[in-house]
């Protein structure tokens, strides 16, 4: 994103720019000029320096993809997960995965996205594989049933996904503690950006 300041006249002055929750590392510049060392509290980032009009702001939000598990004791998504990027929920949907009977994640996802300015307006498709090995193909929720399904037994779609080995992912959150979940309706699963 890029923001550019213009001030009536050159002056100190902070410019406060909003991180949100779900993004956990970003970049910062300052007319093409790397910031380190920002500090970021109270859920906004403060530059302070002498701005000068047409100075320019580029902030890059990291939106990696990750695995979301709910709270262990809302039943109807025990053993699921959620697939999302960024804050921009993910869903399978039977025309793009007509392949797939029972979609399973499996304990080591790898994802992949492609950003596919064609379809749907444009958007950043993810793909995995399901725990039997079929590709799996994911789109943004917002665009779901935008497209006719090729016949009644693909017109399905799935947000949250069965999650192979869920209890030991539980496990990696909360230690089997369920003061863990105390108010907190949700958490992503850690993950290594290098697998």
């Amino acid at each position: 994103m890029n923001i550019q300041v213009h001030p009536a006249e050159p002056s100190m002055f902070s410019v406060c720019l909003r991180i949100p929750q779900w993004c956990r590392d970003f970049k910062m510049r300052v007319n093409n000029r790397i910031i380190h060392g920002v500090a970021h509290a109270d859920g906004y980032v403060h530059i302070s320096r002498f701005w000068r009009p047409a100075d320019t702001v580029d902030i890059d939000l990291a939106m990696p993809v990750e695995r979301i598990i709910a709270h262990p004791f809302a039943n109807g998504l025990c053993e699921r997960a959620v697939i999302q990027r960024g804050p921009i929920v993910y869903c399978l949907e039977g025309v793009d995965n007509l392949l797939v009977v029972v979609p399973i994640l499996p304990s080591q996802p790898v994802f992949s996205q492609e950003y596919l300015p064609g379809l749907l307006g444009g958007i950043v498709r993810i793909t995995t594989r399901n725990v039997d090995g079929t590709l799996l193909t994911l789109n943004p929720y917002y665009t779901w049933d935008n497209r006719p399904a090729v016949s009644k037994a693909s017109d399905w779609l799935r947000v949250w996904l069965r999650q192979q080995d869920w209890y030991a992912l539980r496990a990696e959150l909360d230690g089997g503690q369920r003061e863990a979940w105390e108010h907190v309706l949700y958490q992503p699963v850690p993950f290594d950006p290098t697998s």
